[in-house]
């Protein structure tokens, strides 16, 4: 994939968990947070990182996916439309695809 979302995930009881949103990239720009857990992205469930990179690996920098996620605690459900980045658009110099997954404690 080449496509570039902009979040450090964690993987944690069946949900994907955002732990951080870099600045100015693509998911920061849709409004995405941090806490948010994302459920569904371009239409398919999300609920594991498996999951997760099975869509991410089907997107291209410069498409418009609907991502829904929930607020942490049970929050208020939302669907952010972000325009996928590429690699070369990262707000970062660290070399990642624009996710990563952080093991949990306890898992």
């Amino acid at each position: 994939s080449t496509a570039f979302l902009g979040m450090h995930l964690e993987e944690r009881c069946d949900a994907v968990i955002c732990r951080r949103v870099v600045p100015n990239g693509p998911a920061a720009r849709a409004g995405l947070a941090v806490q948010d857990v994302l459920t569904c992205m371009a239409g398919k469930e999300i609920t594991d990182k498996d999951s997760f990179y099975d869509v991410l690996d089907t997107l291209a920098a410069g498409a418009e996916v609907v991502v829904k996620a929930r607020r942490a605690g049970g929050g208020s459900a939302h669907e952010a439309l972000v325009i996928m980045g590429g690699l070369l658009d990262k707000a970062e110099a660290t070399p990642y695809i624009g996710v990563l997954f952080l093991e949990a404690a306890g898992g």
